[in-house]
């Protein structure tokens, strides 16, 4: 891959001259060594580091941002590059660019979206196509850029931040936690198909046929009714709907409609209960109200797939989605729109106001699991303290405060305590997490119990 800045050499020191110096002048050079002070340490010093700026981007600039998206990642192309600037929510600003002598030397996309976690709508922000040149690197520039992402993305508003790639040094040391893997299951087709044909009928037959634009309000509708208890899927209003579905990021979606096909258009939105998005032998989305509707859209798009002389096929799902176990134990070892070991990660932004926002869910679950009518939870993450006391049904959160009983943790175990991604039994027997007593210890397992994350690549830019 070529630089991403043009490499600059260092100049050369000139060779003293090949020609024979007289007595004469030998004379007066050696007595000049002997009286002349040491070379200056100024001839042996470095260059002076040039100082890179990270800044806002603006219009301006989308042709040197593509460019060196180009260089670096080998995409995306002018099309898709092109279609992300139509995001409705999209500002130049969103973009930052690390800046060298004039050059852009890094870059990162910041999407403001919003989430649910335990149901309740959190402001969110997708950190994505972050880099920096690779004749830069190792200079603590990924640091400093990251960093003012995340300052970024709080001033904006948001809790809770998103990205996928590989885990690594960088977002670890930063505080952002895995919270599974993004690449998706992969069968043989005609396995899926065995797997499906041992299971019992659906109680009802659903009509499973292409989906038409005018249908657009009801998969609105079906989309946020299925997305409220899972953690990672963006709210989509329908001016992101267009957007997702002008700039043709796939090649069909198919709708499972209950009763016959044809359709008036105030039916559409309570008559069709399950829809699938195509691209190639990817299965990107599948959403149904009903796990035997989500069965039916599987098994056509097999049928689909055979007749293509698709010999498997990809599903992209959350963990406890009802058609996972119809795609075996297999991850996809390659897949054209992810790379392979591609994680989901997350970091909140604001634990504090977060956990607040969260106080009347988490009350509820202090009720239902039987608890003392009066507890509390201190927590120590690093240099920071914040306790949680729940009475008579109402929560409240005090920073600085730690109490009694705590519990010490990282802020990336943190992040995936808060949003239900933390198995808390592992991670005590791994000493992540260290309860000052057992009471901490079950306030904690009932208050946090674990919650399907899952990131949707139907809402990755530039894919």
């Amino acid at each position: 891959m070529r630089s991403a800045l043009p490499s600059r050499s260092l100049a050369k020191v000139r060779p003293p001259s090949q020609k024979t110096p007289s007595h004469k002048s030998s004379s007066r050079r050696i007595l000049s060594r002997k009286t002349r002070p040491p070379p200056s340490a100024s001839r042996h010093r470095s260059p002076a580091p040039v100082e890179c700026l990270v800044r806002p981007a603006d219009a301006a600039e989308h042709h040197a941002v593509h460019l060196f998206l180009a260089e670096v990642f080998e995409g995306p192309s002018v099309e898709a590059f092109t279609a992300s600037l139509e995001d409705p929510f999209y500002e130049p600003s969103q973009r930052l660019v690390l800046t060298r002598e004039g050059n852009i030397a890094g870059h990162a996309l910041l999407s403001p979206r919003e989430t649910h976690v335990s149901g309740v709508p959190v402001p969110a922000a997708e950190l994505s196509w972050m880099a920096v040149a690779a004749p830069l690197r190792g200079q603590g520039l990924g640091r400093q850029l990251l960093r003012r992402a995340e300052t970024e993305m709080a001033a904006d508003g948001a809790e809770i931040a998103f990205a996928r790639g590989r885990p690594s040094r960088l977002f670890a040391g930063a505080g952002w936690g895995m919270c599974g893997l993004a690449t998706p299951w992969e069968s043989r087709t005609r396995e899926v198909l065995a797997r499906l044909a041992h299971l019992p009928p659906a109680p009802q037959t659903r009509t499973i046929r292409p989906w038409r634009r005018v249908e657009l309000p009801a998969l609105v509708s079906l989309y946020e009714r299925n997305c409220k208890n899972v953690v990672g899927m963006y709210r989509r209003s329908e001016a992101f709907w267009q957007w997702l579905l002008n700039r043709q990021a796939f090649d069909h979606v198919y709708v499972a409609i209950d009763g016959p096909p044809r359709l008036d258009f105030a039916e559409a939105e309570t008559r069709i209960d399950g829809y699938a998005v195509l691209r190639g032998a990817t299965i990107l989305e599948v959403i149904a109200d009903h796990a035997a509707v989500a069965r039916q859209l599987l098994t056509r798009i097999c049928g689909e797939a055979i007749e293509r002389d698709y010999p498997a096929i990809r599903l992209h799902a959350r963990p406890d989605d009802p058609l996972r176990p119809l795609m075996g134990e297999g991850r996809s070892a390659h897949s054209p729109h992810q790379a392979p070991g591609d994680a989901v990660l997350i970091k909140v932004l604001r634990p504090w106001r977060l956990l607040s926002r969260l106080g009347p869910v988490l009350a509820g679950r202090a009720r239902e699991a039987g608890l003392p009518s009066r507890v509390e939870l201190g927590f120590a993450v690093e240099d920071e303290r914040a306790g949680l006391s729940i009475a008579r049904g109402r929560a409240k959160v005090v920073a600085g405060k730690l109490g009694r009983s705590y519990v010490r943790l990282s802020r990336a175990d943190l992040s995936r305590l808060l949003v239900g991604s933390l198995p808390i039994d592992k991670a005590v027997e791994a000493g992540r997490l260290r309860f000052s007593t057992r009471a901490a210890m079950e306030f904690a397992a009932a208050i946090f119990p674990r919650q399907s994350l899952w990131r949707p690549p139907l809402d990755d830019h530039m894919e």
